[in-house]
């Protein structure tokens, strides 16, 4: 296998929060990943941006959480070409929060929260975009010449 691009440091620039947020909102599906023990898994997850908050479904107690623990995540979405690889990623670090029927914000997500695809047991977690960051890529180039 021969490698037809070649990325320069220079070839991605950070974005503002104001644009990572509104990237955030324009889509619906995205990966968290966290620590399991003390291996790193990468779990696809449906997700909704509610003002400035970030509420994701997750498989049933146990299997992404910790069982009510309130583990440290990161939470990527993108949107990457896959022949320039041009293209936008932001990131989200926090405490995700599990949240269920009697938290404050339930009546929120019910309301608003009809995207989360929530299948039986599973749950809703919460997570604050305090610590956000994106990137946005510039094609690379291809060094062929083809």
């Amino acid at each position: 296998m021969h490698l037809r691009f070649v990325a320069d440091a220079d070839e991605s620039d950070e974005l503002p929060r104001p644009l990572c947020l509104e990237l955030l909102g324009s889509r619906s599906l995205g990966r968290v990943a966290l620590s399991r023990r003390a291996l790193p898994t990468v779990v696809p997850v449906a997700y909704l941006l509610i003002g400035e908050k970030l509420w994701f479904t997750a498989p049933p107690a146990g299997r992404l959480l910790g069982g009510g623990q309130h583990p440290v995540v990161a939470f990527e979405v993108d949107e990457i070409d896959p022949h320039t690889f041009a293209g936008w990623s932001v990131v989200i670090v926090g405490v995700a929060q599990d949240v269920a029927p009697g938290h404050p914000d339930w009546s929120l997500l019910e309301a608003e929260g009809s995207a989360l695809r929530r299948g039986p047991g599973s749950l809703v977690a919460g997570l604050t975009t305090d610590h956000i960051s994106g990137r946005r890529f510039r094609p690379i180039r291809d060094i062929t010449g083809s």
